[in-house]
């Protein structure tokens, strides 16, 4: 403990050790109680007092601040564990299914003072199944007051929110599901509240704490990727509020601004969020049959599905996948493709599949129940034009013309990935012509081997343009200072001619016009005259779903 009261006109108390070996060893359930392992504090003003986390011991200490020169331990108490029966994932399957049960130690990362006498702990964890099976990470927060006691548990609450609104993390149920790792508390608008941050998800809960017995979840903030650290600044000059995460994964920061009478509606960029019971996450291909939108995931999930967005809540800010779809095979197997486009038809969808190389290219044609109707690879005199057969880049977005007859597919990087280009194949399907043509791509400023540049999704216009969203690998992992191309280009689907060369023309620039640092911008369509793009989260993760305007 450093006291360093002279930055704020005092005497610094200096440095002060405080001992917790003897505490931990005489409590019954601390894990490794020769070995303590402060993570967090939080110092109460009014209280006089410190509240520390000790993580893998799964313990809390309380200090006395009364004297500061004499700092003292209150008490040291055991965090205890969570009991969740029937709402937790603990499988890394493709698939979320919050239907399982745990008995988990809290292990408490970040802690937060949220009331006189009540403080809120992050229940990340970050040890090892015990020989009972009792798990690392309570995967939520919880409440307690100065003796010990919970007096509010989140419980599934947390992961529940996080699968309605596409930032569970399947990929770590086997571990710590969603991990959360921060809390931090304020006023805002005169009103106490407390900020929950996901590593794993991505995001930060908002609870307004008016009693901490029952806290009122507020809203879910995604973040960039990895939110590490989580502060507020409430008492700024010029009145205004804010709360900041700091993001380890991208390299980002994010921040928010606290509307006292509600932040307005935000049309042009609305929140997804499914209703109870459709869990989604990694949208890569859009379409739509004018009254909904229709997205696929890629291979993120187990079993291939087409999501319905239903747009009728757009004027409040979000929009609401109410419906989805598994597809099968025709005998009734569930179908394992890599989806990464949707062509809304009269009598069902296609469905552009990515192969691992390029003999696995698909175009899958399903009915309106998600049955497989038919199964199209590329000819063999494409699959030659191929530099290397294994090569695993290949169908990114597939578009249908009117008639539902032509079908346009956007091969991801073209045929040769050491050259600057993407690729447009049609396909006539009475005739059974095929035809490609070349599309010249940009090229990242500081390195466009890393960087790499592609084509994610392909929209086919009334006015005969086709549309392509290209973007680099800037973005999420890759920093979000790398992002620099996220862009839609135009070209004539009528210059989609063998051999052609195609010449396009610049029509949005997200990075520029919109700040989109996200790395996979995948899905765009034009619903009733705009445009609208979509990234993949990768299963979890902030979800931008941004109206372009018309293109």
């Amino acid at each position: 403990m450093v006291g360093l009261q002279s930055l704020y006109g005092g005497t610094d108390s200096g440095l002060q050790t405080i001992e917790l070996v003897a505490a931990l060893k005489a409590l019954p359930d601390a894990v490794y109680p020769e070995d303590p392992q402060p993570e967090f504090v939080s110092i109460n003003q009014k209280a006089h007092m410190a509240v520390a986390s000790l993580q893998e011991n799964n313990a809390v200490a309380l200090v006395d601040l009364r004297h500061p020169q004499k700092a003292k331990l209150m008490k040291v108490f055991s965090a205890g564990t969570v009991e969740r029966k029937g709402t937790v994932d603990l499988k890394k399957d493709n698939e979320i299914a919050l239907a399982e049960s745990m008995t988990a130690r809290r292990e408490a990362d970040a802690v937060a003072w949220v009331a006189p006498g009540v403080f809120a702990t992050a229940n990340e964890g970050d040890g090892k199944k015990d020989k009972a099976g009792v798990l690392p990470g309570g995967r939520g927060f919880t409440m307690f007051n100065t003796q010990g006691k919970v007096v509010f548990e989140a419980g599934a609450t947390t992961e529940l929110n996080a699968v309605c609104h596409g930032h569970y993390p399947d990929a770590r149920s086997a571990a710590k599901g969603v991990e959360i790792e921060s809390v931090a508390s304020g006023n805002f608008g005169g009103m106490p509240y407390l900020l929950v941050g996901s590593e794993r998800g991505s995001y930060v809960d908002v609870y307004r704490i008016t009693n901490p017995s029952q806290p009122e979840w507020v809203q879910l903030l995604p973040s960039g990727m990895s939110p590490e650290g989580l502060t507020t600044v409430t008492r700024r000059a010029d009145g205004q509020q804010l709360m900041v995460t700091a993001n380890e994964r991208d390299d980002s920061l994010n921040i928010y601004r606290f509307h006292p009478q509600g932040a307005p509606a935000n049309t042009q960029e609305p929140q997804l969020v499914a209703i109870e019971g459709i869990a989604w996450g990694a949208l890569s291909g859009l379409d739509t049959d004018g009254t909904h939108l229709y997205a696929v995931p890629d291979n993120a999930f187990g079993q291939s599905r087409i999501w319905r967005i239903n747009p009728t809540e757009l004027a409040s800010g979000r929009m609401v996948i109410d419906q989805v779809t598994m597809l099968t095979e025709a005998n009734g197997q569930p179908l394992k493709v890599d989806p990464e486009g949707i062509a809304k038809v009269a009598d069902g969808f296609w469905v552009a599949s990515e192969g691992k190389t390029v003999a696995d290219n698909e175009l899958i044609k399903v009915n309106a129940a998600g049955v497989v109707q038919q199964r199209v690879k590329l000819p063999a005199a494409i699959q030659a034009r191929f530099a290397n057969p294994k090569t695993g880049t290949g169908f990114e977005g597939v578009a249908a013309s009117a008639d539902g007859q032509t079908l346009y597919m956007a091969i991801q990087r073209g045929f040769d990935l050491a050259k600057p280009q993407a690729a447009i194949v049609k396909w006539h399907m009475p005739s059974n012509t095929w035809t490609t043509a070349l599309y010249p791509l940009e090229q990242h400023s500081k390195d466009a081997k890393q960087f790499w540049m592609g084509l994610s999704e392909i929209t086919l216009l009334p006015d005969g343009r086709l549309l392509l969203l290209e973007r680099d690998k800037g973005g999420g992992e890759g920093k979000a200072i790398s992002a620099e191309v996220k862009r839609v280009y135009s070209v004539k689907a009528a210059d989609v001619t063998e051999g052609a060369v195609l010449t396009k023309t610049l029509v949005k620039d997200m990075r520029r016009d919109h700040n989109y640092l996200q790395e996979k911008a995948e899905g765009m369509v034009v619903f009733k005259g705009d445009l609208w793009v979509v990234n993949d989260n990768d299963g979890a993760g902030w979800t931008r779903m941004l109206n372009t305007g018309r293109p």
